[in-house]
């Protein structure tokens, strides 16, 4: 909700914040939300989202359909989903793409 400077919340919040340059709902593929995210994104005319595609969703026709429902110059979309070993569950487990894709963006490397 927009109860503006300092009284915001949600996305709104982050209209506050003229550090953020991108945003992300990793995970996250409900179609409504992205169209939130992507319009916010547009509206500030100064950060993108880093959106993932649906994990399971592996037919190209799809994907492309999926694809489709942003068409925006404030907007990125990726996958497939990445198989990391997860060392707290102890197996392989998919992590959306989004998180990775916004660490190589930001050219930082911790060690």
């Amino acid at each position: 909700m927009d109860g503006g400077p300092g009284a915001r919340t949600g996305i709104q919040a982050f209209l506050d914040n003229h550090m953020v340059s991108m945003m992300a709902v990793p995970g996250i593929t409900i179609p409504g939300v992205i169209a939130s995210l992507v319009a916010h994104c547009e509206k500030t005319l100064s950060r993108v989202a880093v959106l993932d595609m649906p994990r399971d969703m592996v037919d190209k026709r799809k994907l492309i359909e999926y694809r489709d429902q942003v068409d925006s110059t404030y907007a990125a979309m990726y996958h497939p989903w990445i198989q990391i070993f997860d060392h707290s569950n102890k197996k392989n487990a998919f992590f959306p793409p989004s998180g990775a894709v916004m660490g190589i963006y930001s050219g930082k490397i911790y060690n």
